[in-house]
């Protein structure tokens, strides 16, 4: 109801608003879409899928080095191999690298995140969470896909 009612909005304002109008109706209509499309999907069992390791830029962290260790599964490795996936990948990834150090008294350290953590985690090149970069590709791929794991790894010198 809520973007009927902003494309019937649409007639009685002028361009400027039509835009910032439709622009709020496909946001909303997207937002719902990805909401069901991953209830229908939630049950489905995820073994499939890719591990990705980012190591951590010299100069980020205060210590010899690490990185992030993301472990995404998918239903299927047809999916796992779909250029959607890789990139969703990537972009967790990217979300969840460490970007201070962690003070700690061993040669290494390593540490799993929770899943809220994960899920609230900020892309910083598109300004998505992880769990709204997980929504999307749901709905393009049309199968379930989870963060099954994502090991932050600290070296100290």
């Amino acid at each position: 109801k809520k973007a009927l009612k902003a494309v019937v909005d649409v007639d009685n304002n002028d361009n400027d608003d039509k835009t910032k109008l439709l622009q709020d109706a496909m946001d909303w209509l997207r937002k719902h879409g990805a909401a069901k499309a991953s209830a229908k999907v939630v049950d489905r069992e995820t073994t499939e899928g890719l591990v990705s390791f980012l190591p951590q830029q010299s100069g980020t962290s205060g210590g010899g080095g690490g990185g992030v260790l993301v472990k995404v599964a998918s239903e299927t490795d047809f999916a796992g191999r779909s250029e959607t996936f890789v990139e969703l990948v990537e972009n967790v990834t990217k979300a969840t690298l460490p970007t201070t150090a962690t003070t700690t008294t061993e040669a290494s350290a390593s540490w799993d995140l929770s899943k809220e953590d994960i899920h609230s985690s900020i892309q910083s090149e598109s300004g998505k969470t992880v769990k709204e970069l997980m929504d999307e590709a749901i709905i393009a791929i049309r199968e379930n896909i989870s963060v099954s794991q994502v090991t932050q790894l600290q070296l100290t010198a």
